[in-house]
């Protein structure tokens, strides 16, 4: 059994991860209150998957799931299961059921 963690959704801060120097910014301010890892949704598509790794690897943040819509994940599945391996993220959760 793993140990129980502290999680937020970046979907509740999103109007703080628009840029890369707002996002890494409110990383910080997460980790010092105490969080250890971040569920990566609502972040602006102008920070790159390697930037949202690095940012969150220095501030000890792993990254335990991420909102990918289902018209992604049809559009360019290996690009997101690349971005889901680059992050070590092993949950997906669809922010919307699809309609299929």
């Amino acid at each position: 059994m793993t140990a129980p963690f502290i999680s937020i959704n970046c979907y509740t801060i999103r109007e703080f991860c628009q840029n890369a120097k707002d996002f890494a910014e409110s990383m910080q301010k997460l980790a010092k209150i105490g969080y250890t890892t971040v569920q990566i949704s609502g972040v602006s598509s102008s920070i790159t998957p390697q930037e949202i790794k690095t940012i969150c690897d220095d501030k000890l943040l792993g990254i335990c799931a991420a909102h990918i819509a289902m018209p992604a994940l049809e559009d360019n599945f290996a690009f997101e299961v690349e971005k889901m391996h680059l992050w070590n993220c092993p949950v997906n959760a669809l922010p919307v059921a699809p309609e299929k």
